[in-house]
């Protein structure tokens, strides 16, 4: 009996690890190209990726979109090289590339386009995105994961807090006022006419 639960562990053990290795070469499988050589600048991007080289990830990548202009995951690449390095206009702009090049690759990307447009600062974009995201996600309002909802009831916030804005227009009190000297202690009289700094 003691022998037969071991065999058993063994092929679940076996057998679990068949599983988890064949999802970690599907999830590695190049689904939109099916030419070798644009392949082949890719997965030298992803090497330089892995060595925290995104400027040489750009240029591989670069040179498979080149070759292969349906090529989604170079855009990815090239967004998230340039999301890694701070620079969230290049990174928006290919990831809405990557989605017009197939706008079914992956439900995932708009809220990766999303959560871009909103380090941004274009708030209009990035709900726009979230709400994609829902729709081919099929949420619910109730359905959507916390740090999303958060993101994204963020990006309204911000939008409305734009809308509602007033505008200020600054006058120079004049060189008394805004002088050079460190003024401190400012006042205003009871009748508010006039401004003292000591």
């Amino acid at each position: 009996m003691y022998l037969n639960n071991y065999t058993r562990g063994i092929r679940f053990l076996c057998l679990s690890l068949a599983f988890l290795i064949s999802c970690n070469t599907n999830a590695q499988q190049i689904i939109s190209s099916q030419n070798k050589k644009a392949i082949k600048y890719y997965n030298k991007g992803n090497n330089a990726i892995g060595n925290r080289d995104f400027k040489t990830a750009v240029e591989w990548a670069e040179k498979a979109i080149k070759i292969d202009e349906t090529f989604t995951e170079a855009y990815i690449m090239i967004a998230e090289s340039y999301s890694f390095t701070k620079n969230c206009e290049q990174s928006c702009l290919y990831f809405e590339k990557a989605i017009a090049s197939n706008p079914e690759f992956s439900k995932k990307l708009y809220y990766f386009a999303a959560n871009e447009h909103m380090r941004c600062g274009d708030f209009e974009k990035a709900v726009k995105r979230f709400d994609e995201y829902f729709f081919r996600n099929a949420m619910d309002k109730t359905e959507i994961p916390n740090a999303v909802r958060e993101n994204y009831e963020l990006c309204l916030y911000r939008l409305q807090l734009m809308k509602d804005s007033l505008a200020i227009n600054p006058i120079n009190m004049g060189e008394n006022v805004n002088s050079i000297y460190a003024e401190y202690l400012p006042s205003l009289t009871v009748d508010e006419s006039k401004i003292v700094f000591t």
